[in-house]
């Protein structure tokens, strides 16, 4: 541009000079301006600036694919070709919602999909440049948006709604998507996608057969829970069964479901009977059999005592 700008000026020079010389001054002033017309409409016809994010798309003055130009400044002969398009380098996003989608047992669910892609004219393929050329200008969102759509269905059909339910069904989906839409479109001019440039979800499925899956996947983690613990079971000892009907007979004492009683005795040969605890922490009085002269109880109620 700065060159340009000096070869403008030292032509204007030249032109004044020589009109000086001759005494002309109303010409000086007609070739100003004709000169200035001249920069214009090199400037504007022949001069070609794009950034570095830019790739530029050429035709010639017959309508047909000329070349791709890179980013920086470029000269062409403006009665050859012109520049009709430009082709972003950055990343592009498509997004959707892929409808009534059937899996493998016809149940119709909708996936929301969102994907970005990028752009390299390097890689399309030899003998297609002229259709990419008007294509991906304008429609590279729409072409890999309908590759999506087409691939999400085909794996989706292929797979049925209880895999779709589990954990990890997103991801391997996801992955399974991006190397599809990968093999798509990589002869025309679309990079690999990423990982990380491919997102699903959620999977919307008819209410009543989510509700029917989570019932199905309780009622398996409860049969899983008893297989486990029926396992665990087979391998206890004489030793483990005694320790748990301890543990179990301790367990019924200490929630009173039953009545046990102690008994102190006082002066004078009375016994007096301590009440226990029955249900709900009712105290309980009962008689209990009065000791015998030389210790040990007799048969036979006994008067409660103080």
């Amino acid at each position: 541009m700065v060159w340009i700008s000096a070869l403008a000026a030292a032509i204007i020079i030249l032109v004044l000079a020589w009109f000086l010389a001759n005494g002309l001054g109303v010409a000086i002033v007609s070739s100003i301006y004709i000169a200035l017309g001249v920069v214009y409409l090199l400037y504007r016809f022949c001069f070609i600036h794009l950034n570095e994010m830019e790739v530029g798309v050429l035709f010639d003055r017959d309508g047909n694919f000329s070349r791709f130009i890179d980013s920086g400044h470029h000269f062409i002969n403006p009665l050859a070709e012109h520049l009709t398009d430009k082709l972003p380098k950055g990343p592009q996003s498509s997004k959707g919602t892929a409808q009534q989608i059937r899996t493998r047992e016809g149940i119709p669910v909708s996936i929301q999909w969102d994907v970005s892609f990028f752009i390299d004219v390097r890689k399309i393929l030899p003998g297609i440049e002229h259709k990419m050329a008007r294509a991906l200008p304008k429609y590279a969102v729409n072409m890999v948006g309908g590759r999506i759509l087409h691939s999400l269905r085909h794996l989706v059909e292929e797979m049925s709604i209880e895999e779709l339910h589990t954990k990890s069904s997103i991801k391997q989906l996801e992955e399974a998507l991006r190397q599809e839409v990968s093999r798509r479109v990589k002869n025309l001019g679309i990079l690999e996608i990423d990982k990380s440039d491919v997102k699903l979800g959620p999977i919307m499925m008819p209410p009543n057969v989510e509700k029917a899956l989570e019932a199905n996947y309780e009622l398996k983690l409860r049969v899983e829970a008893l297989d486990l613990l029926q396992q665990v079971i087979g391998k206890f000892t004489d030793t483990h069964m005694a320790r748990l009907g301890e543990l179990e007979r301790l367990r019924i004492l200490d929630n009173g479901d039953t009545q046990f009683y102690m008994m102190e005795t006082y002066g004078k040969g009375e016994a007096a009977q301590r009440p226990s605890h029955g249900p709900r922490g009712q105290d309980v009085g009962v008689p209990m059999p009065a000791p015998g002269p030389d210790g040990p109880p007799t048969s036979g109620p006994l008067p409660k005592g103080d």
